[in-house]
């Protein structure tokens, strides 16, 4: 059972958030973006913080943020939860007396739903990471060549 509840506070405990920093992005458009002369470089920087990032935030924190409550939902009707107080925090640990819930309908969607949230979380934080290291050897590029 200690096993089968270690890997029940994995998938219970898993969830998605994005947070980025746009204060550097607003001082250089304040600072005026069209100072940079490259104009591909430009345009993937406003693209990323723009575009890219916010639809980002947009489809994980308010999209499958519901997925992720669902999941808890269903952990509720399924387990009993016990929480107890630990200094300033609660600690919640899932009461786990048999492998009865294995066959309930709400353990497939508990899994069904940490999937999903996963699986679609995946697709845009995977492309986010491929636009920013792009950009970073732009930059990078354009150092270089202006450092000669």
């Amino acid at each position: 059972i200690d096993s089968v509840r270690q890997h029940l506070d994995s998938v219970w405990g898993f969830g998605v958030y994005i947070a980025y920093n746009e204060g550097p992005y607003e001082a250089l458009k304040s600072s005026g973006l069209d100072k940079i002369s490259n104009d591909s470089l430009r345009n993937e920087i406003a693209k990323l913080y723009s575009f890219s990032l916010p639809s980002a935030d947009a489809w994980i924190n308010e999209i499958i943020r519901g997925s992720i409550d669902a999941k808890f939902r269903y952990f509720d009707l399924l387990f009993d939860i016990q929480v107890e107080r630990s200094g300033q925090a609660l600690e919640k640990t899932l009461i786990v007396e048999n492998f009865d819930f294995l066959d309930s309908p709400i353990f497939a969607d508990i899994l069904s739903e940490s999937f999903n949230a996963t699986r679609y979380s995946k697709v845009p934080l995977a492309q986010n990471r491929r636009q920013m290291e792009q950009l970073l050897g732009m930059i990078n590029k354009e150092l270089t060549n202006h450092s000669d």
